[in-house]
């Protein structure tokens, strides 16, 4: 039997995955942001790329989508 820590873990990687939207970093995307915040993940610090995938927030803030995914599950 799975243990309640474990079933409610679960249920948060579900919800990240299929309710907080997912997409992929383009240049000109990039190139269009004036603020160095959203040029950069702020869980990981590392600048955007062309192609990298980036989950959405709520509150319309983006990161790396294996950062937030990791960030989000650890604080379950």
């Amino acid at each position: 039997m799975l243990s309640q820590r474990l079933l409610f873990k679960r249920k948060c990687d579900m919800f990240i995955r299929y309710r907080l939207p997912e997409r992929k970093i383009t240049t000109d995307f990039l190139l269009k942001q004036e603020d160095e915040a959203n040029k950069k993940c702020m869980v990981c610090i590392m600048e955007y790329e062309d192609g990298d995938s980036v989950r959405t927030m709520p509150c319309l803030h983006f990161f790396h989508t294996e950062c937030i995914d990791k960030w989000l599950l650890s604080r379950g």
